[in-house]
């Protein structure tokens, strides 16, 4: 018994995969901050930009940006200079 026991715990450390030291990741701010959406640019009282911003890419290689309050609408342009919100 404990020679299987003991037999066991050798296979399972001899084949066990080797564990990677986690990558190093480092982050660099190239420029400064720049404001995406003042209230003021909303459709209504209701747009507030109270959350961290979400953006992707559409089919058509626009920019897609969400990060408003309760209607959660769109900011759309080709680039984060020319953003601005969808009121539809």
């Amino acid at each position: 018994m404990i020679r299987r026991l003991s037999l066991l715990i050798a296979s399972t450390l001899c084949c066990a995969p080797v564990l990677a030291a986690p990558p190093q990741l480092k982050a660099k701010l190239l420029d400064q901050p720049q404001i995406m959406f003042k209230p003021g640019d909303g459709c209504d009282g209701n747009d507030l930009a109270d959350m961290p911003a979400r953006v992707f890419r559409d089919a058509q290689g626009n920019l897609a940006m969400f990060a408003l309050h309760f209607n959660n609408r769109l900011l759309r342009g080709s680039s984060f200079d020319s953003l601005k919100i969808d009121c539809k």
